[in-house]
Formats: C-alpha cells, sequence, structure tokens
C-alpha cells in the first residue's frame, strides 16, 4: 500500500485494514487540513497535490476560481483505495474559523 496514503489517514482509517469497504467517506481522515497547489485545471476537473505528502487529488468542491500554481487550503473530501480516487474540497476562510 502507498505510504503516502497511510500519512493522510489516522490509525482508524489506515488503507491496509480492512473495515467492510476500501471508500472513506465521513470518517476521521476527512477533518485533517492540508496546504496545497493546483495542477491543473480544465472541464474534466481540478486537480491539487498537497504540499507535505506526495498525494494529488481531485478538488470536487470550492474549485471556482482556483487556477493553476494557486496555493490552497484542502480537507480530504473521500477517499477510494480500490479504484485509487482522492477527493479534496477547498477550505475557505470562513469555514477556518470554525
Amino acid at each position: 500500500m502507498n505510504s503516502s496514503i497511510k500519512l493522510i489517514c489516522p490509525p482508524k482509517t489506515d488503507p491496509d485494514v480492512k473495515l467492510g469497504s476500501d471508500k472513506e467517506e465521513g470518517s476521521n481522515a476527512t477533518k485533517k487540513i492540508f496546504d496545497s497547489i493546483v495542477t491543473g485545471a480544465s472541464g474534466k476537473g481540478t486537480w491539487v497535490r498537497l504540499l507535505d505528502v506526495p498525494v494529488e487529488g481531485k478538488l470536487v468542491r470550492g474549485f471556482d476560481g482556483a487556477d493553476v500554481g494557486d496555493r490552497i487550503r484542502v480537507k480530504l473530501t473521500s477517499l477510494d483505495v480500490q479504484r485509487g480516487y482522492i477527493d479534496f474540497t477547498r477550505i475557505d476562510a470562513a469555514e477556518r474559523r470554525r
């Protein structure tokens, strides 16, 4: 299993541990916030790469106005190890203050 995915998942959601499904949503993993950079933006989607962990995924919410090279804060939205999907949501200033 990719050690980078292990770094963004707390022990409860470790991808090597079978929890009945390899899809993780609404778990503790979705509470962590990361600094990232936008690496791609097109009609097919917007992609971000985390700065601290070598992981890239799709920005599924908050992609409006995001341009390649922008540094943004994101949180893990979902993780599907079997399909290799990692989805993130952009964190805006209002949400960070909560």
